[in-house]
Protein backbone atom coordinates (compact mmCIF):
# COMPACT_ATOMS: atom_id res chain seq x y z
CA UNK A 1 0.00 0.00 0.00
CA UNK A 2 1.26 3.35 -1.18
CA UNK A 3 -0.06 6.53 0.48
CA UNK A 4 0.40 10.10 -1.11
CA UNK A 5 -0.91 13.26 1.06
CA UNK A 6 -1.32 16.96 -0.08
CA UNK A 7 -3.63 19.39 1.45
CA UNK A 8 -6.72 20.70 -0.82
CA UNK A 9 -8.75 23.30 0.25
CA UNK A 10 -7.69 22.41 3.98
CA UNK A 11 -8.82 18.94 3.45
CA UNK A 12 -6.07 16.35 3.92
CA UNK A 13 -6.35 14.12 0.69
CA UNK A 14 -4.54 10.91 0.96
CA UNK A 15 -4.42 8.97 -2.72
CA UNK A 16 -3.68 5.58 -1.94
CA UNK A 17 -2.39 2.86 -4.49
CA UNK A 18 -2.24 -0.80 -4.44
CA UNK A 19 -4.34 -3.19 -2.17
CA UNK A 20 -6.27 -2.47 1.45
CA UNK A 21 -6.62 -5.89 2.53
CA UNK A 22 -3.94 -6.98 5.78
CA UNK A 23 -3.36 -5.21 9.06
CA UNK A 24 -0.14 -3.20 7.67
CA UNK A 25 -1.82 -1.94 5.09
CA UNK A 26 -3.40 0.34 7.46
CA UNK A 27 -0.35 1.56 9.20
CA UNK A 28 0.62 4.32 7.09
CA UNK A 29 -3.05 5.61 6.86
CA UNK A 30 -2.83 5.54 10.40
CA UNK A 31 0.32 7.83 10.41
CA UNK A 32 -1.11 10.08 7.92
CA UNK A 33 -4.52 10.63 9.69
CA UNK A 34 -2.20 10.88 13.09
CA UNK A 35 -0.54 13.90 11.25
CA UNK A 36 -3.72 15.49 10.20
CA UNK A 37 -5.13 15.58 13.34
CA UNK A 38 -1.43 17.24 14.72
CA UNK A 39 -1.61 19.23 12.00
CA UNK A 40 -4.91 20.58 12.88
CA UNK A 41 -6.69 19.20 10.18
CA UNK A 42 -8.94 16.58 11.09
CA UNK A 43 -10.83 15.87 7.61
CA UNK A 44 -9.91 13.42 5.29
CA UNK A 45 -10.83 12.74 1.86
CA UNK A 46 -9.31 8.70 0.77
CA UNK A 47 -8.84 8.53 -2.94
CA UNK A 48 -9.96 4.96 -3.71
CA UNK A 49 -9.34 5.32 -7.37
CA UNK A 50 -6.05 3.02 -7.56
CA UNK A 51 -6.89 0.55 -4.88
CA UNK A 52 -7.06 -2.78 -6.19
CA UNK A 53 -8.69 -5.06 -3.48
CA UNK A 54 -10.69 -3.53 -0.28
CA UNK A 55 -11.58 -6.74 2.01
CA UNK A 56 -13.02 -7.00 5.24
CA UNK A 57 -9.74 -5.91 7.09
CA UNK A 58 -9.77 -2.99 4.36
CA UNK A 59 -12.78 -1.83 5.31
CA UNK A 60 -12.44 -2.30 9.34
CA UNK A 61 -8.86 0.15 9.03
CA UNK A 62 -10.84 2.87 7.26
CA UNK A 63 -13.69 2.90 9.73
CA UNK A 64 -11.07 2.72 12.97
CA UNK A 65 -9.76 5.86 11.17
CA UNK A 66 -13.20 7.45 10.32
CA UNK A 67 -13.48 6.71 14.42
CA UNK A 68 -10.36 8.55 15.16
CA UNK A 69 -11.12 11.61 12.95
CA UNK A 70 -14.67 12.06 14.61
CA UNK A 71 -13.11 11.69 18.09
CA UNK A 72 -10.87 14.76 16.93
CA UNK A 73 -13.79 16.66 15.40
CA UNK A 74 -13.28 15.93 12.35
CA UNK A 75 -14.27 12.83 9.34
CA UNK A 76 -13.44 10.80 6.78
CA UNK A 77 -14.80 10.66 3.27
CA UNK A 78 -14.27 8.48 0.25
CA UNK A 79 -13.51 9.40 -3.48
CA UNK A 80 -13.42 7.25 -6.62
CA UNK A 81 -13.92 3.39 -5.41
CA UNK A 82 -14.71 1.14 -8.60
CA UNK A 83 -17.47 -0.25 -8.96
CA UNK A 84 -16.31 -3.22 -7.26
CA UNK A 85 -15.26 -1.56 -4.32
CA UNK A 86 -18.51 0.58 -4.69
CA UNK A 87 -20.56 -2.62 -4.53
CA UNK A 88 -18.24 -3.67 -1.05
CA UNK A 89 -19.32 -0.66 0.58
CA UNK A 90 -22.57 -0.63 -0.29
CA UNK A 91 -23.43 -4.20 0.32
CA UNK A 92 -21.98 -3.83 4.05
CA UNK A 93 -24.02 0.03 4.39
CA UNK A 94 -21.02 1.39 4.83
CA UNK A 95 -21.52 4.02 1.90
CA UNK A 96 -23.38 6.05 3.95
CA UNK A 97 -21.32 5.90 6.97
CA UNK A 98 -18.43 7.65 5.30
CA UNK A 99 -20.07 9.55 2.32
CA UNK A 100 -18.73 8.09 -0.86
CA UNK A 101 -17.93 10.91 -4.32
CA UNK A 102 -16.85 10.60 -7.30
CA UNK A 103 -15.95 14.18 -7.97
CA UNK A 104 -12.99 15.42 -5.84
CA UNK A 105 -13.95 19.23 -6.17
CA UNK A 106 -17.69 17.96 -4.85
CA UNK A 107 -16.06 15.71 -2.19
CA UNK A 108 -14.08 18.72 -0.97
CA UNK A 109 -16.52 21.00 -0.33
CA UNK A 110 -18.57 18.57 1.08
CA UNK A 111 -16.77 19.04 4.49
Amino acid sequence: MRVASEVKGGIVVLRLEGSLSRPADGDPIRKAVLTAIEDGSPNVLVDLSRVELLNSVGLSILATNLVTLRCNDGTLKLLGPSSSLRQVLDVTSLSGVFGVFEDETEAIESF
